[in-house]
Parts: structure tokens; C-alpha cells; sequence
């Protein structure tokens, strides 16, 4: 008979459209597995960025687990960055600093930084254009996540954006 032929994509585009439906699922999954699995207490993914939270302290069986971890990512092909590889009670992840022994997350010391730098911009008299604006807004909103007390002083900032957008 005539031969069959499968085409097979074995990498990832994220050119399309339906890249992130599809990523999406499959890091889904991958979360799901962690934990069902009991290989992991949380793990969080945002986009491309995983965190795993372990109990490690100096427990042998649990410094086995993170290896056990590591193995399981990469038997199921999951990119691991070794680069971005980081073990410890304080580690930045997205833009946040997560605080284990302190069960606190909050944004790291450049992005506030960043927020104060933009906020020392908008000031009376002082000119600013709308993409930075917007920028610098959307700044705030990220830095509001881990830091929800600055909301209510948000909206003044966007309803400028909304003021400058309809005219």
C-alpha cells in the first residue's frame, strides 16, 4: 500500500495566534501533575515562568522531591531555563519578591523603583505623553497585585487615561 506520512511539530510557536491557548493547556497540565502527584505542595505558572513552592529546610526526602521535580520536567520536555534556576526562602518571580518565611509576596525593590520614578512624572504642570502614561499606569496596576492599598489612588490616574483617550 502507500506509505503514511505524520508531520509532527515539536516546537512551540509563539507567532500565532492559538500559541497561548495551547501553552496555556499544556502548562496547566504540567501544574496539575506537580501537585496530584505530590511531587508539589504550590506551584504557580505565569506565561513561561514556573514556581514551585517546597518545604526543603534540610529534610532529605524533600531536596529528593526537587529533584524528582526537575527529572519530571524534563522526561515531558517542559523548557527549563537552568539559568533562571533558583532555590531559596526568598526568590523573585515575575517581578515579585516571594517571602517564604514571611508567607508575604510583594513587588521587587526595581519595579517600586520603577513606580516611583514614573510617579515623581506626574505632577502639576508637568507634561507628560499618553503612552507613558499608560505605561507607567499599567506599572502600578502590577505593582497594586502584591500591593493592593495604592488602588484607590489609581483611579484618579485612569480616569486621566480615559479623559486624554476620548479626546
Amino acid at each position: 500500500g502507500t506509505p503514511v506520512y505524520y508531520i509532527v511539530n515539536k516546537v512551540g510557536t509563539y507567532g500565532i495566534a492559538s500559541a497561548q491557548f495551547w501553552w496555556g493547556r499544556v502548562a496547566a497540565l504540567i501544574n496539575r501533575l506537580l501537585i496530584a502527584s505530590g511531587l508539589a505542595c504550590w506551584s504557580f505558572i505565569y506565561v513561561d515562568d514556573l514556581l514551585i513552592l517546597l518545604n526543603l529546610g534540610s529534610n532529605e526526602e524533600e531536596w529528593s522531591k526537587a529533584a524528582a521535580i526537575l527529572l519530571f520536567l524534563e522526561t515531558l520536555g517542559f523548557p527549563v531555563a537552568w539559568k533562571k534556576l533558583r532555590v531559596g526562602a526568598d526568590q523573585e518571580w515575575t517581578g515579585h519578591l516571594v517571602q517564604l518565611h514571611e508567607l508575604r509576596m510583594s513587588p521587587t525593590v526595581a519595579k517600586a523603583t520603577k513606580g516611583l520614578a514614573f510617579l515623581s512624572h506626574v505632577q502639576p504642570g508637568i507634561n507628560i505623553q499618553l503612552k507613558l502614561l499608560q505605561q507607567g499606569v499599567g506599572l502600578l496596576r502590577f505593582i497594586a497585585d502584591t500591593a493592593p492599598e495604592i488602588t484607590p489612588y489609581l483611579q484618579p490616574l485612569h480616569q486621566w487615561i480615559a479623559g486624554l483617550s476620548n479626546s
